[in-house]
């Protein structure tokens, strides 16, 4: 025989040999298993993504809409509008002092005495009025006799 024919009779023996069988049909069960659990993954992460998209676009929505409700409504001055922005982005450090306090309690055990809570305190000054009062009668009686005077 030649080689030819020797290895095709090999490979004849090994395709229809018992076991060869039984490991393929276990093989292509498991690469089906691998496969669908896959594109699940792939679907799962494309929803997320989605779902995140949607979130992000929710947000910028609500916080445009709620700015431009604000600055129409709430906001008196430029020196105002300051102020309150400043005041908006330091909130969320204002719940930092008590949320390390519960945190070294559950996961140190250490018991600290009250502290002062941020959020009672007020970071910024309440806005004062810069504009000076003008009393308009005095000045003009000045200027009229000023004038008279030259």
């Amino acid at each position: 025989m030649n080689p030819i024919q020797n290895q095709a009779v090999e490979l004849w023996q090994n395709i229809s040999d018992k076991d060869t069988a039984l490991t393929l049909k276990k093989g292509l069960q498991k690469f089906w298993e691998l496969l669908q659990q896959t594109l699940q993954l792939c679907f799962f992460i494309v929803l997320l993504g989605v779902a995140l998209i949607i979130w992000f676009w929710s947000i910028g929505y609500q916080s445009g809409r709620y700015f431009r409700n604000w600055t129409e409504n709430d906001v008196k001055s430029p020196d105002d509008l300051v102020t309150q922005l400043i005041n908006m982005l330091l909130k969320p450090l204002q719940v930092l002092p008590d949320w390390a306090k519960t945190q070294i309690q559950e996961l140190l055990g250490i018991e600290l005495k009250a502290l002062p809570s941020a959020k009672t305190q007020n970071i910024l000054p309440a806005t004062k009025d810069t504009s000076l009062a003008v009393d308009v009668k005095k000045e003009v009686l000045e200027n009229e006799t000023s004038s008279l005077r030259k």
